[in-house]
């Protein structure tokens, strides 16, 4: 957990200096969902050896990953440079005090906010499985294929807020009403005890968490490092991030 959660604050700065920054939304609205593509792959590998037992199932749940993190780490190391439009280092080369990027604009809201997200994306990913289990009535296996519609809407809400809160500027309000309509949606997952209602009620919620779940540890910290005009991005990223982890 130390060593992997340096990986989305440098990966934050790198992908913003590549992009403008009206194009931020649209940007970490695709690249974000690679924790997504992760987890779906990880739930399909989870159902396939849900019949297994012991080393069996154990060991190929940790190899695979464990091989494409090295294959991806040395990729980086080889070919991943900064862009044209990374913000210029501090001329001492000690970077900005942390306690002035916490004084930014919107960084504490932010953090508070994404942790709340945060919290609530987690459980779902840990609780649907057994919702759908107990009661939805699906096996084991059947409910960690069905529970993937929540990833596969968190995908599209991402893509689809990015794009709107670029054209708009305006993500906290795209954001809120994103949160309230999911929270209706969990509300009403109470009432639904069949398969293609439960996973079509998931996927919808997936869709509205795709945005604030996504966006505010990525593309928010790229904003904030752009408007103070610091080389804050990927420290930005850490506290937002950090905090809801």
């Amino acid at each position: 957990g130390l060593f992997q959660s340096a990986s989305l604050p440098c990966t934050v700065k790198i992908v913003s200096g590549w992009f403008r920054p009206s194009s931020h939304g649209t940007v970490f609205g695709v690249w974000a969902t690679n924790a997504v593509v992760g987890n779906l792959i990880g739930l399909g590998l989870a159902s396939l050896l849900a019949e297994e037992e012991g080393s069996r199932a154990l060991m190929p749940m940790l190899l695979v990953p464990a091989l494409l993190i090295i294959l991806v780490a040395l990729t980086q190391l080889l070919l991943v440079r900064e862009g044209p439009f990374q913000p210029p280092s501090t001329p001492d080369g000690d970077g900005v005090p942390f306690m002035q990027v916490l004084a930014l604009p919107n960084v504490k809201a932010y953090t508070a906010a994404f942790s709340m997200v945060r919290t609530v994306d987690v459980s779902l990913f840990f609780w649907v499985v057994l919702y759908l289990n107990k009661h939805v009535g699906l096996s084991q296996a059947s409910a960690s294929m069905v529970a993937m519609t929540y990833d596969f809407g968190l995908v599209i809400g991402a893509f689809a807020s990015g794009k709107i809160t670029d054209r708009t500027g305006n993500r906290p309000a795209i954001f809120a009403g994103s949160l309230f309509t999911a929270a209706i949606f969990a509300l009403g997952s109470a009432f639904v005890t069949e398969a293609a209602g439960a996973g079509a009620l998931l996927f919808l919620m997936g869709v509205m968490m795709g945005g604030p779940a996504m966006l505010m540890p990525t593309a928010i910290a790229a904003d904030i490092g752009t408007r103070s005009r610091l080389a804050v991005t990927a420290t930005v990223s850490g506290i937002v991030d950090g905090t809801g982890s």
